[in-house]
């Protein structure tokens, strides 16, 4: 006591006590300020506000060298037109001209054949009844070349009718695409590298267990590229009502082979699922199927048809088709298949405006939008392609009025297909196309892949995992909602957070102060009552979680000094990918 009263009244500084207790005041202030600047709460008054922001690399990954490869030769690409294109102008309308049939959905436990002699008595013709579906297709008494505003008459007397659930004309849906020729190979296909799958195959190329239903103008069995992947013993024509489900037009050839092409085979083009097995549906005839084919077809996939019977009912089914026009008809198809556990993709439309066609409009469909190459630039949506707020995902659909590269040809999506109006002829025909109908088998080919790595076939998880792994494109002014572009290797990997960490440099050394946690797509972080000091903040996207900074991850990190008065420090990092 002594020494502290002589050192506070600063008498005696020369005795040995005064000397030793301001010699422990002097040693001891350094240890006391470093503890005081992690307890003190007065010199905690500093603030961190931190935007964190994903940046994707374009046309590819940093770690894809595919555009330095050199272009191959083009000769053994059509260049014919497989079939004419209608325009957009015409499609809005195009599947009200064709009805002259109507669909009659009946409840289960009317009596049938009471209803139908009703129906036959008052000149109403049958020309088809689903006991599975509970609907029937008849020909009204009278029709004048089939217009809806005559068929409308009998649809209203019949929706008066207590035994009948709903009434409807049998419209059609038509082939998404749109049609120009041109050419090509695997030095082409732009498409897989910007959704990522070259690294997403690094961990599944597919699986023959995957049964992938393609409902559309049936597909080319003896294309020399699709060997080896089509049940052709499965496989089914609904408007023949046999299995010649042969290919005379090219879409589905074209659809089928951007979904499971024969792939690291030394030719022609690559699938996205290097094994599966494609279940050829043949619902559409001249690019065009009925509401009741359609649904009849939906329901054989899904093994809900007593006859013909499918052997195994698929786990996706892929609708690159659609029409202006709800079907009720379709929709009950759709979610019987749904409840039976399928995941179902359709595209979107191509009409270019605000609103989904039906099926990619039913809430039970996985629906895809289009977007471009757009090289170098990050991809944006294409002129043709639909959108809403309820959209699911993007995915590419190609342009072909842009050659963007300028390495001379257009910016379409490369498959196979048939040419020549002949699905017999071994030839190994591709073409370029473009269109929502080549997006959708995009996605369904990347769950394919994640259904073949193991993910369970759950259609409503799998769309969350689609959409919150997807690449968001800021340069899209169309209301899509929260849709993403296609992220296959996420996707595959489904990683959860960017982890962001707070370091304080202490001693020379980079201590841990703090971490937090946002979603894939980024967002803002905060950290408060931090007292003066040099930080660094790291941001790192562990795709594989494997704990470590490996390529393909995404990271970025920013030396911040708060050692001066500012208190409140805003701050901007972009995670990207290393390489």
């Amino acid at each position: 006591m002594k020494a502290i009263k002589i050192a506070m009244t600063g008498r005696d500084y020369n005795s040995k006590p005064a000397k030793f207790f301001l010699i422990f005041i002097i040693l001891l202030f350094p240890l006391l300020l470093t503890s005081c600047s992690r307890k003190c709460p007065y010199l905690h008054n500093r603030e961190i506000t931190a935007e964190i922001a994903v940046k994707h690399s374009f046309p590819a990954s940093p770690l894809d060298d595919f555009h330095t490869k050199e272009l191959t030769d083009l000769s053994d690409v059509s260049r014919e037109v497989g079939f004419s294109s209608v325009s957009p102008g015409d499609k809005i309308f195009a599947d009200r001209k064709q009805a002259d049939e109507i669909v009659v959905g009946f409840a289960e436990e009317i009596d049938l054949s009471e209803l139908l002699d009703n129906l036959e008595g008052e000149g109403y013709q049958a020309l088809k009844i689903s006991r599975e579906g509970n609907y029937a297709v008849f020909k009204p008494p009278l029709t004048k070349n089939g217009e809806a505003d005559v068929l409308s008459e009998f649809i209203s007397e019949l929706q008066s009718n207590p035994q009948i659930s709903y009434a409807e004309p049998n419209y059609s849906y038509y082939a998404l695409t749109v049609n120009h020729p041109d050419d090509t190979y695997y030095s082409y296909q732009w498409n897989y590298s910007q959704i990522r799958l070259p690294q997403a195959w690094s961990s599944s190329t597919g699986s023959s267990n995957v049964r992938i239903a393609v409902l559309d103008t049936g597909i080319s069995s003896n294309h020399p590229d699709l060997a080896g992947q089509i049940d052709e013993t499965d496989g089914y024509n609904v408007i023949a009502d046999n299995n010649n489900f042969n290919d005379l037009e090219g879409h589905g050839t074209h659809v089928a082979g951007i979904i499971a092409a024969a792939t690291n085979n030394n030719r022609g083009v690559a699938g996205i699922m290097w094994d599966c097995t494609l279940v050829p549906v043949k619902v559409l005839e001249n690019n065009v199927g009925s509401w009741v084919d359609i649904a009849r077809g939906i329901r054989y996939a899904a093994g809900l048809t007593e006859a013909p019977q499918i052997s195994q009912p698929v786990d996706i089914i892929n609708l690159s088709l659609g029409g202006a026009n709800k079907s009720e008809t379709v929709k009950a198809a759709v979610e019987e298949a749904r409840e039976e556990g399928i995941i179902i993709v359709a595209a979107a439309g191509n009409l270019g405006e605000k609103g989904l066609l039906y099926p990619a409009a039913f809430s039970e469909v996985i629906s895809v939008g289009a977007v471009d190459f757009n090289y170098p630039e990050e991809p944006g949506l294409t002129g043709y392609s639909n959108y809403s707020s309820e959209l699911d995902v993007l995915a590419p659909g190609g342009d072909l009025k842009e050659d963007s590269s300028n390495r001379g040809w257009k910016d379409g999506i490369l498959s196979t297909y048939t040419s020549n109006g002949s699905s017999f002829s071994a030839s190994a025909d591709y073409k370029f196309m473009e269109g929502t109908s080549m997006a959708a088998p995009h996605v369904s080919g990347v769950i394919g892949l994640m259904l073949a790595n193991g993910f369970s076939r759950d259609q409503d998880r799998v769309r969350s995992i689609l959409k919150s792994t997807s690449m968001q494109l800021a340069g899209i002014s169309q209301d899509i909602g929260n849709a993403g572009l296609l992220n296959a290797y996420w996707a595959l990997h489904r990683p959860d957070n960017i982890t962001v960490y707070l370091l304080r440099e202490e001693s020379g050394q980079l201590v841990a102060w703090g971490k937090q946690e946002l979603p894939v797509s980024g967002g803002i972080v905060n950290f408060s009552g931090l007292p003066p000091g040099k930080y660094q903040l790291q941001a790192h996207l562990d795709v594989q979680s494997t704990g470590e900074r490996d390529p393909g991850d995404y990271y970025d990190e920013l030396d911040i000094d708060l050692t001066d008065a500012e208190e409140v420090k805003p701050v901007k990092l972009e995670v990207r990918e290393i390489e």
